[in-house]
């Protein structure tokens, strides 16, 4: 389940940040669509997408983890990188935990199939790609 653009915080430690959108697999049904999580009653969410255009998400990194927010996916300069929270650190991983088949190169080349030809093209080439892996 996609929140969205969502504002995440915890009241006890007054930190907030900002997702480009946060992704729910687990705790769907725990979850109600809202502008605001707080991760004070609420889970934190298994995905969070963050897309660098003008400023650097590095900067949150750090905040997420105090959320306990167990996977990034960090949108730059044209390459995804999927970073994995382990020991209260994100380290850098090949492939989301969550959807194992999806991986940062995977992504990357969907990206750039959209940006240099019709999305169509780019969605046939992907549904292509994962019907060869799912058989």
């Amino acid at each position: 389940m996609s929140l969205g653009s969502v504002t995440l915080k915890k009241q006890p430690l007054h930190k907030g940040a900002e997702a480009g959108d946060c992704f729910y697999f687990a705790a769907t049904g725990t979850i109600i669509r809202q502008d605001t999580l707080d991760l004070a009653a609420d889970p934190p969410p298994d995905v969070v997408i963050e897309i660098d255009v003008s400023s650097q998400s590095t900067r949150k990194l750090q905040t997420y983890a105090s959320f306990g927010v167990p996977e990034i996916w960090c949108y730059r300069k044209g390459t995804l990188e999927i970073l994995k929270l382990v020991g209260g650190e994100y380290i850098s991983a090949s492939a989301s935990q969550f959807l194992p088949l999806i991986t940062d190169k995977r992504v990357t080349q969907f990206i750039a199939d959209c940006e240099s030809g019709s999305d169509l093209e780019a969605q046939r080439k992907l549904r292509e790609w994962l019907r060869v892996r799912k058989s």
